[in-house]
């Protein structure tokens, strides 16, 4: 028994540090974005070890569990749950809307959700063929969204890609320049803008200027996408850094592909001095919205199956008001809507 609770006591020491290498090891990071469901099964043997009474692997389990939440709370924009009502508008706040639509889900439902949140901007990543038709060749939602900024499909070469995306505006959207802020080979990857906000929108008497960026970096299924997808925030850190500097509060709106504990969700908080608007104590997911069961059917997921990975990050200049996912539909990500107003309020 001893033995073994050695054994034990050492995985989850090593699962508790592993953000320690993230930034280095693509194995390590893996493990450190599930620091929260590492929480759950060393407090499990943590409390085994106090009815078993022993008093020293239950303290070191303490310990551990000491550090997941540590690395869990930072880069926070909130605590506590900030839930709203999507159906109706709070005055004073920004709302924003993203969503990784799938191939799977039909354009007109995703369009008709986008809909249903009414936000004032809204980010799809991941449209389909069809709807990429729509709203990043075609001029679908034009007369609600007149303004845009798209992220075009392109295959750079064997097995690597750039994903599709689009940004969608009520109000003026204008490019910001990205000349020597990203390399080469990601610059493709990010639609970066300033955002114009109306003065009446949020009860300020001028307009205020936002920048915004909405960015879907590349999932970790190998090391090479992992090291890809690090290099694309790590150009947006230094792209939110530029904004800030010129008086912008920033706002980025991603599907990361990374929890809040992983590597590229710290390096967007360190670097980028961006906080995760997804309330800590909020234990709800974004991916994956169903288990592909494939012939059999699809199975709705439920925290701690399902990660965070979707979510909006704001800087010093923006507050997180509310936080809510609507339905998944037939995607396999929930999409996120949130309201932001202007700090100090």
């Amino acid at each position: 028994m001893t033995i073994f609770s050695i054994l034990l006591l050492i995985a989850l020491w090593a699962w508790a540090l592993a953000w320690l290498a993230a930034g280095a090891s693509w194995r390590a990071d893996l493990l450190a974005n599930l620091a929260a469901q590492g929480l759950i099964i060393t407090m499990a043997s943590a409390l085994l070890w106090l009815m078993l009474r022993r008093r020293v692997f239950f303290v070191l389990a303490a310990l551990a569990c000491l550090m997941h939440i540590w690395i869990l709370a930072t880069g926070r924009g909130a605590i506590m749950p900030r839930g709203f009502d999507p159906a109706g508008r709070v005055p004073g706040a920004v709302r924003m809307f993203h969503y990784n639509a799938s191939h799977k889900r039909p354009p007109e439902e995703v369009l008709a959700t986008l809909r249903s949140a009414l936000p004032d901007v809204a980010s799809i990543a991941e449209p389909s063929v069809a709807l990429q038709t729509q709203v990043i060749y075609g001029d679908a939602l034009e007369t609600e969204y007149p303004y845009r900024l798209r992220r075009q499909y392109r295959v750079r070469g064997e097995g690597d890609r750039v994903g599709a995306g689009v940004v969608l505006s009520r109000w003026p959207l204008e490019q910001y320049p990205l000349d020597g802020l990203a390399a080469d080979g990601v610059v493709d990857d990010i639609i970066a803008g300033v955002l114009t906000v109306p003065g009446g929108a949020i009860g300020s008497g001028a307009d205020q200027r936002w920048g915004l960026i909405a960015i879907h970096p590349r999932s970790p299924r190998s090391a090479e996408r992992w090291a890809h997808g690090n290099e694309v925030v790590g150009s947006v850190a230094i792209i939110a850094r530029k904004m800030q500097s010129e008086g912008l509060p920033v706002v980025v709106l991603a599907d990361l592909n990374s929890t809040p504990s992983g590597w590229r969700s710290r390096e967007l908080f360190f670097e980028g001095g961006l906080r995760r608007g997804k309330p800590l104590l909020s234990a709800a997911g974004t991916y994956p919205a169903v288990f592909d069961l494939g012939q059999w059917t699809d199975l709705r997921s439920r925290w701690p199956m399902t990660i965070a990975i979707d979510d909006v990050f704001v800087s010093g200049g923006v507050q997180v008001r509310g936080w809510t996912r609507l339905d998944a539909g037939q995607s396999d990500h929930w999409p996120v809507v949130t309201e932001l107003v202007p700090a100090l309020r």
